[in-house]
């Protein structure tokens, strides 16, 4: 099943606990309590923490674009810091609508000229955020754009002497692969992501980087690898025995990082090893072909890798902080009931008084990966942006469309509710759960939506 598709099958899995190593949302429509400094002051701190001083955020827009035009290596830093709140906090795709290629231009040109890290960092948020607000300019465009900037983001990561530019630099290279790369080229950069993590990030010349940023540049790679292997694999896409390959692969390397000093990159390894066994889990009770009594294959090293999780998930070790080990326990609990057991994990976020559930690794690793770039501003783009909408099957409450439509397994679309208790479930119609009948339906409308963008020659993007 391609990534395309798969973001517009329903999905349903039952209740698990919510997995502490995961972000949680506040209560409060739009107030992130839980996005730690470091997310935050990791992009600068100019262009997250104003307002936006101007109702008028399009002749904002206009003026920040202007002035990245401008020679002053601080006045560009100062527009990006404005335009990346700009389109974080709204969905610009229809004030871009023909100026996407110049300003990726000047992105680019900024991420070049950024000598003192500061533009680089934000030029670098801004490519990701320009990627997030592309709206329905066609495929081949958006491919046309992905082929442009990734050699520059590549050169950066490999290159540049700024540990922080290094990292997010990584990290946007996944974002946009996760959101414009065809299926080979989400392949190609996967494995150029496990290379990096089996080999110690040889080639990122990390000698004259200080250690801690080393551990954050491992961290983000293992993250980056998850949000790709999630979208290449996650929740029945792609097949078993292709998965299955990519766990013996990878597992062993990931294994490894559940040592490192870390906390971050001990928790990243964790949670791509529980996606990857979930993943296997989905795969293999989508399989109607195979005998019900038939038991999943074994991974040869099970044991060594459960009793590595347990140690992480009772760890007491008095070097690391309390904190650091609460954080851990909770994280490496949810991490090994998946291994283990095979629960799939949930996260609860409430969007204008309604309660979200984001159910399984898959959804949760990719709802991680747009809130560490999106930050505050996550609320605005899962009420206006049609790619998160799509992605997690969210329709605002004001909107009547179904979140599924006929790629319901349940024929019960959620259709928002004024009741301020009612919930709705990203996971709500799993291919997993339903009955033969409703698999072939499901398929079979898949089919017609495969179809119909064939013939469509990737001339545009397929809408809810």
């Amino acid at each position: 099943m391609s990534k395309e598709l798969r973001k517009k099958a329903a999905r349903h899995q039952r209740l698990a606990r919510t997995p502490a190593s995961s972000r949680g949302g506040s209560e409060d429509e739009g107030d992130w309590s839980d996005t730690s400094a470091s997310t935050i002051d990791s992009f600068g701190s100019v262009g997250d923490r104003d307002d936006l001083g101007s109702s008028n955020w399009e002749d904002d827009l206009k003026q920040s674009l202007e002035d990245l035009t401008e020679k002053r290596a601080s006045t560009r830093t100062d527009a990006l810091a404005k335009l990346n709140q700009i389109m974080a906090r709204h969905f610009v795709a229809a004030a871009l609508q023909s100026r996407q290629q110049e300003l990726l231009e000047l992105l680019k040109r900024s991420l070049k000229k950024g000598g003192n890290g500061e533009e680089s960092l934000q030029a670098i948020r801004g490519i990701s955020l320009a990627f997030i607000n592309h709206g329905e300019i066609s495929a081949a465009e958006q491919e046309s754009l992905y082929q442009e900037i990734m050699p520059s983001l590549r050169v950066c990561a490999l290159h540049d002497e700024n540990g922080k530019v290094k990292e997010h630099c990584l990290q946007t290279m996944a974002m946009i692969t996760f959101i414009a790369a065809s299926s080979a080229d989400t392949l190609r950069i996967m494995e150029f992501f496990f290379q990096l993590l089996e080999t110690d990030g040889a080639d990122l010349n990390l000698e004259d980087i200080p250690a801690e940023d080393v551990g954050n540049i491992m961290a983000t790679i293992l993250r980056g690898y998850g949000l790709l292997f999630a979208s290449t694999y996650g929740e029945g896409s792609g097949n078993l025995e292709d998965a299955w390959e990519e766990l013996e692969k990878v597992v062993p390397v990931f294994t490894m990082f559940l040592e490192s000093g870390t906390k971050e990159t001990r928790v990243a390894a964790g949670e791509n090893i529980a996606l990857i066994f979930e993943s296997i889990n989905t795969h293999h009770n989508l399989d109607d072909e195979r005998d019900p009594e038939e038991a999943l294959p074994e991974y040869d090293d099970m044991n060594e890798l459960v009793r590595a999780l347990q140690l992480l998930a009772t760890d007491s070790n008095r070097h690391r902080g309390k904190q650091e080990r609460k954080e851990q326990r909770s994280a490496f609990r949810d991490i090994i009931r998946t291994v283990e057991e095979g629960e799939r994990p949930a996260e609860r976020l409430k969007f204008g008084g309604k309660l979200v559930t984001f159910r399984g690794w898959t959804k949760i690793v990719e709802l991680n990966a747009f809130r560490e770039i999106i930050k505050q501003g996550l609320h605005h783009h899962f009420a206006e942006n049609d790619l998160l909408q799509s992605i997690f099957r969210y329709v605002p409450v004001s909107d009547h469309r179904s979140p599924t439509g006929v790629l319901s397994g349940s024929g019960s679309p959620y259709y928002g509710s004024d009741d301020d208790d009612a919930e709705l479930d990203t996971g709500r119609s799993s291919p997993a759960l339903m009955d033969k009948a409703d698999r072939k339906y499901l398929n079979a409308e898949m089919s017609k939506i495969r179809s119909k963008k064939m013939k469509n020659a990737r001339s545009g993007k397929v809408r809810f």
